[in-house]
């Protein structure tokens, strides 16, 4: 298997240096035998996860034991794709569990070589580690559709979730989405008179007050302009429950 390894025609001295720059982009290299159904990595991808050495470097079965549940589907499924056509390309994104049970994302880049026989298909690539990519994306991803002061879902967001919630009472004669807007009076004068900083903190405070009226998971508070927020029932209570949590609202401002 480890003749696998792309160092059968390199001099030591060729070796070294390519070693230690590989090392430097924080890359794993990343084998797998068909054959033998076992996967290699590099030292780099265990040290990340706090492993033994070796640890990684086993049949797939044992490799998959340490990655996220909802991942080893998809990435024994591309495997087999790769066996089956005998050639093509691997790219995967997956999380693996450490030795502090914390998980990690990993990506894969890599390029099966052609075999007559499916079952002596070989992949060769990199492996490397993109958890901060990820967490960054994941950041993006939020502030897109969140207000940034309050941290509820922006107005966007808002209008998804109730297009959502309409075409689901379209198909649902039970489900009854409400929605109730909610305007803070006078609040420009607050900015004014008190400071931008004062009138942060009374949206911060209105927002944590409206957050205890919804109470299930379908619905939805959401600030929808500067001193605006929207609420949007989208359960199947009867609209005189509705109702009564409406006038609950008010004097909480």
């Amino acid at each position: 298997f480890h003749s696998m390894e792309p160092s059968y025609d390199m001099a030591p001295d060729e070796l070294r240096p390519r070693a230690k720059a590989l090392d430097a982009t924080g890359a794993s290299v990343f084998q797998w035998s068909g054959r033998r159904n076992e996967i290699h990595v590099g030292h780099v991808m265990e040290q990340t996860l706090g492993l033994a050495p070796g640890e990684l470097s086993t049949k797939v079965e044992d490799f998959v034991r340490h990655m996220y549940a909802a991942d080893r589907e998809r990435f024994l499924g591309q495997l087999q794709t790769l066996r089956e056509r005998s050639t093509g390309h691997l790219h995967a994104e997956f999380r693996m569990r450490g030795a502090d049970s914390h998980y990690r994302w990993f990506e894969i880049e890599a390029m099966s070589e052609a075999s007559a026989d499916r079952r002596g298909v070989s992949c060769v690539g990199l492996v490397r580690d993109i958890t901060s990519a990820k967490h960054a994306a994941e950041r993006l991803m939020h502030s897109l559709v969140h207000d940034g002061l309050t941290t509820l879902p922006n107005r966007e967001l808002f209008l998804d979730r109730l297009r959502v919630a309409t075409a689901r009472a379209r198909s649902e004669p039970l489900v009854h989405p409400t929605v109730i807007l909610i305007d803070i009076d006078r609040f420009k004068s607050v900015n004014s008179s008190y400071g931008l900083y004062i009138g942060d903190s009374l949206l911060v405070s209105v927002a944590r007050k409206l957050a205890h009226h919804v109470t299930s998971p379908q619905d939805t508070l959401a600030r929808i302009g500067g001193d605006q927020f929207a609420i949007l029932f989208a359960g199947s209570a009867p609209r005189r429950d509705v109702a009564r949590d409406g006038e609950g609202v008010e004097p909480v401002l």
